[in-house]
């Protein structure tokens, strides 16, 4: 019997009729690593998005394709979270792209980051007017929940999923599933024992 592979990452990828942009987020965040996994999840597309995403499992090993039908967002990512096996969860929207070798460097960072740590908090960048704007900094430093959730409901903190990587143990023990475009229940955030860091923009950086 072959022992399969340690996954450290999933990356969770939910895909609507995306077929203009799928290429290039693939292109973009895709490894070679078999400690990486790819969850991509189809939401019942209606264009070309499902063949790309099965394109790709030709040359990627470490890609999952799930196809449902039509339920949303949110639903989409809650089915690649009950699919995941990976230590850690990351979220990509299909119509967005990272920088090279971005996950790679995750990777690399997670295997440093202590165990007691269950939410990284990634620093978040937008362009606008092609002028990059800083919105969410990457200080390294360990905060306490409460604390978060407060800098949350203060909105001085980002609430997209993709500005989070989550300890995906932590998630399913408390049955933290994505309702609607709301990221966690907020009494998971406030959970006494859920330790998290903000990592610093170097740690990704290319």
């Amino acid at each position: 019997m072959i022992e399969k592979p340690f996954i450290l990452l999933s990356v969770i990828i939910p895909i609507y009729n995306v077929d203009k942009y799928l290429r290039k987020c693939l292109t973009t965040c895709l490894s070679h690593n078999n400690a990486i996994e790819y969850i991509l999840v189809d939401d019942g597309s209606t264009d070309d998005s499902l063949k790309i995403a099965k394109d790709y499992t030709k040359a990627y090993k470490n890609i999952v394709v799930i196809h449902q039908k039509n339920m949303g967002l949110s639903a989409a990512r809650n089915t690649g979270l009950k699919s995941a096996i990976g230590k850690w969860i990351y979220f990509i929207d299909s119509d967005d792209f990272v920088s090279e070798k971005y996950i790679d460097n995750m990777y690399n960072l997670l295997k440093k980051v202590d165990s007691k740590i269950n939410l990284i908090n990634l620093p978040v960048k937008k362009f606008i007017n092609g002028k990059e704007i800083e919105i969410q900094n990457g200080n390294n430093e360990l905060v306490k929940s409460m604390n978060f959730a407060e800098s949350i409901l203060n909105d001085d903190r980002q609430m997209g999923v993709w500005s989070y990587v989550f300890k995906n143990r932590y998630l399913k023990k408390k049955k933290s599933y994505l309702k609607k475009d709301f990221f966690l229940k907020i009494n998971i955030i406030c959970h006494p024992l859920f330790v998290i860091r903000i990592m610093s923009m170097r740690c990704l950086a290319i």
